[in-house]
């Protein structure tokens, strides 16, 4: 396990919850034999932003918060003096279990919107999750397929309803005229008999 290391913010402030911090090492010389200090220069996540130039911190790392960091700010050993209330920053423990439950949304949310493609890759890692959402897409399938299958039934219903009135309509129609020409014909054989 790597060790956590201390040293002073150089620049903070610059980039979102990010700060560079300088810690220094002592290191012996290959040639002389002197021990002299030299200097390591790290990006660290610092998730409430709390850290101000010239503070001395706790860096964590082997916790990948980005593409350039690989430290978070675990505690501030010794604040610069500022006169207003700081808050203290987030413990490797609250990053790891906030990290996790990000995580853990990011997956929820893309069973959500795309459950088919994702059940299998996340039935591992979230499988009460995944069970339920399978019963739910299920269930609302079986009611979306009855929905179909009842609208198409009155459909269905209004198809036959529409031709029953038409064939009713049309033999109303052929009475009518049937009566007329009866009419017309008897008061032709009126007219002619006269």
């Amino acid at each position: 396990m790597l060790l956590p290391k201390i040293g002073v913010v150089i620049a903070a402030g610059r980039c979102a919850k990010t700060v560079k911090v300088r810690v220094a090492k002592t290191v012996q010389d290959p040639h002389i034999g002197k021990y002299i200090t030299r200097h390591d220069e790290f990006l660290a996540h610092d998730e409430r932003e709390v850290c101000i130039e010239g503070d001395v911190v706790q860096v964590s790392p082997g916790h990948r918060a980005s593409s350039t960091k690989r430290h978070i700010v675990t505690r501030i050993v010794s604040a610069e003096r500022t006169g207003n209330p700081r808050l203290r920053p987030e413990s490797q423990s609250e990053y790891l279990k906030r990290r996790e439950t990000e995580f853990t949304v990011k997956q929820f949310c893309k069973l959500i919107y795309n459950p088919h493609k994702y059940f299998k890759k996340y039935e591992k890692v979230l499988p009460d999750v995944v069970a339920q959402m399978r019963e739910e897409l299920e269930e609302k399938e079986r009611l979306e397929r009855e929905q179909a299958l009842k609208e198409e039934m009155e459909a269905k219903i209004q198809m036959e309803a529409k031709a029953i009135a038409k064939k009713e309509k049309e033999e109303r129609f052929e009475r009518y005229r049937l009566e007329n020409e009866a009419k017309a014909a008897e008061k032709a054989k009126g007219n002619t008999t006269v």
